[in-house]
This record gives C-alpha cells, structure tokens and sequence, in this order.
C-alpha cells in the first residue's frame, strides 16, 4: 500500500512538501564531492556557478564571506576540483543548491585541454593571422544571421542593427546551437549564405552559457570552413568570458549578439545628425562670406558713383606719404652728417700730422718710419719729416737714452 500523506479532504498545503524537504536534506550534512566547473560568476563579493560530473550538474554559491577558502589563483570554467558542500533547499524557487564550504583544485577538464591544444595548432598554421581577415560595407544592405530558433539572441542582433540603420535587412537561418548537430548545422547554414551574392556579412550568433554548451563553435571542421569563406563573418558567441574558436577565426569577434548587432552597420542616424550639423556650420559660413562680399562690392560701387572723391582720397593719402618720406630722408641725412663729423674728429685726434704740429718730427729711413737707433747704425741716409717739409740727413752718432733714475724720498729708504 502507497505511504499517502493527507487526503483529497484534508490535503497538505504546499509549505508541508517544503519542510519536509527541508528536513530532510538537511540532515544529509557536508559532503565532499568531485566535478568538473561549468559555470563560474562573480557577483557583489558572491561566486556563482554551476558543477557537472558524469551528466550530473548542480548550482552553487560561495558566500562573501567564505572567499578567502578559495585556492590562488582563483579556480575558472573547465576546472577539476574537489568541494566540502552542503545541500540547501529553497523553498521559494523549490531548488536545491549546494552551498561551497570549501574548494581544491584538482586539474584541469579534459575537454577545456582538448580545445586550447586544438585552438594553438590552428593558430600556428596562421587561420588566425590578421592579414586573413576581411572588412564588410559600412552600410550593408542585406545581413546572414546564423542563430538558434526563436531566441533573444536573434532580437539583439535585429533590435541594435536596425535603430542605427533602419534600411538593412536580414537573411535569417535558425539552427542548433549546441550539442552534436551544430557544428555540422552552422556549416550548412553559413554554405547557404555564402552561396547568395547579396550577403555582404554573416552574423553567427548564440546567448551565453554553459562552456559545454559552445564546444559546437569550437570544431575544427567550422573554423576551418570560416576561415576558407569569402563572405566576411562576425562572431558574437555568448558572454564576454566566453572564447571559443569560432572567435579566433572570425573577422571580428563581437563580445555578446548585442554589440554585433552595432558594429556590424554604421550608425547611420548619428550619421546623419551629424551632417546636417555639418550642413548648417556650411550653410552659416557661407552666408557669412556673401554678406561680406556684398558689403564690398557696396563699398566699390560707391566709390565708383563718385570717382571725384575717391580720386582726392588718393591725392591725400599721396601728400600723406610724400611728407613722410621728406622727414624721414632728412632724418637720416642729419643723423649721417652728425657721424661723419664724429669720425672726423677721431681721425683728426689719431692723425700724425697733428703729431707733427706740436714740434715733434718722425725720422724714416728709405721710407719706412724707424722707432729705435739700432735702426740706423752711423752713416745711415735719414729723412727727417717736419711739420713744413722733410730734412735729408745723415747719422753722424748713435747716443743711447739713458735709464730713469730712481727717486726715493727718505721715508722710503732702509733705517
């Protein structure tokens, strides 16, 4: 017989089935377990994530205040480890959550190995190199959207794309985006609008989750058909933590479908507000310009109405001149004649000839002017200048200048 509690007349409330749950895992204590992370999410001082072992998977949290029994570095999405747990039961949401007490490493997941050892070949055979990658139009006309069926994802992209350019349009292809159709679903879909000519850009797009849920964007049979197309191709696959391949080999890697969805066409209404900012700075400039223009040609029409006084204007603006030209040449004659007088003094004051008026006379031999008698040894022909003429003469004797005698007074002299 079923062990039934409450009856169809006396039923249970629902907060009866909580408790009891309540109760009941409770009583289950800490356990240590071992899985893999799938998950892992920092929020206000909280980590939240997601552990998975053998299809098994169960959320978990890691209060603030139990951060410090994290190991350094800080496990990540991919990770082996073993974790002290305790099951809780919430009975608003009717979950089960594992509260993390504390957490070891324990290596690194197999498949995460498998992809970076795959991602590092393909690198080295250059797929990924930036000279491969490809720019689309700014304003495509028509976009390739690779996305799952009916999902945010696919709003994103639309909802961004068309508020900055309302005349793209889209060419939708829903497929699988994850588990083990997706990889070869994307392919065919990205075949199909490689095929259309007016695909100017391929959008492949998926929201973020489970890094097992992006191993499909990570084979090597789709990045190597991506990285062999003609067609540019965006990738916006899940959250900014999230990398798969696809993102290496793509031709621009948007960090979620939003941001594809506004990188991959210009914003044509900033654009467009931003000309006719242009158009009118333009349009003032050269109004400005004609109106200036204008008011010359006003001013020359003037004046050639009345030719007369435009005429004396010149005369007048001529004498103008004139007398300024006068003043300025007698200036500078007068400031000439006063240092040609200067320069005459001082040649005057240097001349030997003024030498010769105050009785001294210079005495040269076979013209050159001698200073000492060791230059005219007896018998030497001399010409003797004087202020009036020259006297021609002959050294008869040599008398040497005697030396200064000392003059002390007694003061000075030795006692």
């Amino acid at each position: 017989m079923d062990n039934v509690t409450g009856t169809p007349e006396e039923p249970r409330p629902l907060r009866f089935v909580n408790e009891s749950l309540t109760a009941y895992i409770d009583k289950l204590g800490f356990v240590w377990i071992s899985a893999e992370i799938t998950q892992w999410n920092t929020r206000r001082g909280a980590v939240y994530g997601t552990f998975e072992e053998d299809g098994h998977a169960f959320s978990f949290s890691i209060w603030q205040g139990r951060r410090p029994v994290l190991p350094d570095p800080l496990p990540k999405v991919g990770d082996q480890v073993v974790a002290k747990v305790t099951p809780t039961f919430w009975t608003k949401r009717g979950q089960i959550q594992l509260d993390v007490v504390e957490v070891r490493q324990a290596g690194i997941g197999q498949l995460i190995v498998q992809i970076e050892e795959r991602r590092q070949r393909l690198a080295q055979e250059g797929l990924f190199d930036p000279d491969r990658k490809r720019t689309w139009p700014l304003l495509p006309q028509k976009i390739g959207l690779v996305v799952g069926v009916q999902t945010m994802a696919e709003q994103d992209v639309k909802r961004n794309a068309l508020a900055r350019w309302p005349g793209a349009t889209f060419e939708v292809v829903n497929t699988p985006v994850q588990g083990a159709d997706c990889a070869p679903q994307v392919i065919q879909a990205l075949e199909r609008l490689e095929a259309d000519p007016a695909v100017e850009v391929i959008i492949v797009a998926r929201g973020g989750g489970d890094y097992r849920d992006l191993v499909g964007f990570s084979d090597e049979s789709l990045v190597r058909f991506v990285a062999d197309m003609t067609t540019p191709v965006i990738s916006a696959i899940g959250h900014e933590p999230d990398h798969p391949i696809l993102d290496d080999v793509a031709d621009y890697r948007a960090s979620t479908p939003t941001g594809a969805g506004q990188v991959v066409v210009l914003d044509a209404i900033r654009e467009y507000e931003e000309i006719q900012r242009q158009r009118r700075y333009l349009h003032q400039t050269v109004h400005q310009f004609l109106d200036h223009e204008h008011e010359r040609i006003q001013t020359l029409r003037t004046h050639i109405a009345h030719p007369d006084a435009l005429v004396a204007q010149w005369h007048e603006q001529i004498a103008h001149l004139r007398e300024q030209l006068a003043h300025i040449v007698l200036r500078n004659l007068d400031l000439h004649r006063a240092n040609i007088a200067t320069l005459r003094a001082t040649l005057d004051a240097i001349s030997p000839n003024q030498v010769l008026e105050r009785g001294y006379a210079l005495a040269m031999v076979n013209g050159d002017v001698i200073s000492s008698i060791d230059q005219a040894p007896i018998g030497t022909q001399l010409t003797v200048r004087l202020r009036d003429g020259s006297l021609h003469s002959a050294v008869l004797a040599t008398v040497p200048t005697p030396p200064l005698e000392s003059h002390t007074t007694p003061g000075d002299q030795d006692d």
